[in-house]
């Protein structure tokens, strides 16, 4: 015969085991936002593609493949105050998004990137802001 307590008291210690394990996980987790700690280095600006959708994106400025930024992920790119032309191109589907971006000196130029609000499967929406 199986003893009772011997059994709550293992399921107690998997509960216990599992809370500490989620809590370690999600506790090691980066904030989205913690882009808005980066400081450009001195006489650059910065260019942040806060990527908010589904899909991993590439990113390319002037022609040139910049960087690649994962669904749900931010990435960050220190560059010459100026005018640059931006393509965003997905990965895996035919979404995309091109314009001429402003980078400020000492500043932050953040592109915040959605699924299309037209639920149009071939554009990107994108909000800029400056920080």
């Amino acid at each position: 015969m199986v003893d009772i307590s011997f059994i709550r008291h293992y399921l107690k210690f998997i509960f216990l085991i599992t809370g500490i394990l989620m809590a370690l996980v999600f506790a090691g987790c980066d904030d989205n936002d913690s882009y808005y700690d980066h400081v450009p280095p001195a006489g650059q600006g910065s260019l942040v593609v806060d990527n908010g959708t589904g899909d991993d994106i590439s990113v390319y400025i002037d022609g040139v493949r910049m960087t690649g930024v994962d669904d749900g992920d931010a990435g960050i790119i220190d560059l010459a105050p100026g005018v640059y032309r931006l393509v965003l191109d997905s990965d895996h589907s035919e979404r995309s998004y091109r314009a001429d971006m402003d980078i400020l000196q000492n500043r932050l130029t953040i592109m915040e990137v959605w699924p299309s609000s037209a639920n149009n499967y071939y554009y990107y929406d994108v909000v800029t802001t400056y920080d």
